[in-house]
């Protein structure tokens, strides 16, 4: 029977010429290697993509991934290029699509307040807090209350300054996208004889 020593340095050698045949997933960012693609974009989202931040050229955004900035950059455009198959509808961002197709869906959510009926148990939730004057969230700033965290998120723009929303036609700006979407329409009523 051999021993690893006398073994030692074949078996050395053996690993050596396995690992050169493994394929290597080298890290962009730094010298790190991964034997597999899967580990290394774990490492790059953990170590890299957290310090590496993209922005928006339209608004100065900040986003973590790239696809997500692909996704919000559809925000800031007019062109409505995501069509529903199931009736005429069409939005500028595929999150938009998304969130209408499901309209198409039978209304399972009912509110037993008011009958009003909504396709996702979340807009349900959100609808009954109009029923109540129940207001958990408050302005730090102005001490306004709010039903929701998102109303407030909103409000908080005012007191940053932020206008995110601007109109390409006449350069006003808005806190709102709603309320740039709604300007916009005063600005088609113009143009149209």
């Amino acid at each position: 029977m051999t021993t690893f020593e006398e073994n030692g340095e074949h078996s050395m050698k053996t690993h050596e010429e396995i690992n050169e045949t493994v394929v290597k997933f080298s890290c962009p960012y730094c010298e790190k290697v991964y034997s597999s693609d899967c580990n290394l974009q774990i490492h790059v989202d953990k170590m890299h993509m957290q310090k590496s931040k993209l922005q928006c050229g339209v608004c100065g955004s900040i986003w973590k991934y790239p696809s997500a900035l692909k996704v919000h950059m559809e925000s800031h455009s007019t062109e409505k290029i995501h069509k529903c198959s199931l009736c005429d509808a069409a939005y500028t961002s595929s999150g938009s699509l998304f969130a209408h197709s499901k309209t198409h869906k039978p209304k399972g959510h009912t509110c037993s307040i008011c009958g009003m009926s909504f396709t996702q148990r979340g807009h349900l939730k959100h609808h009954l807090l109009q029923h109540t004057d129940q207001k958990d969230h408050q302005c730090t700033v102005c001490k306004k209350d709010f039903r929701d965290k998102g109303n407030l998120t909103v409000h908080m723009r005012i007191h940053e300054g932020r206008r995110d929303y601007e109109c390409h036609i006449c350069g006003r700006a808005f806190v709102v996208k709603a309320y740039l979407k709604n300007h916009l329409k005063m600005h088609q009523d113009t143009i149209t004889p």
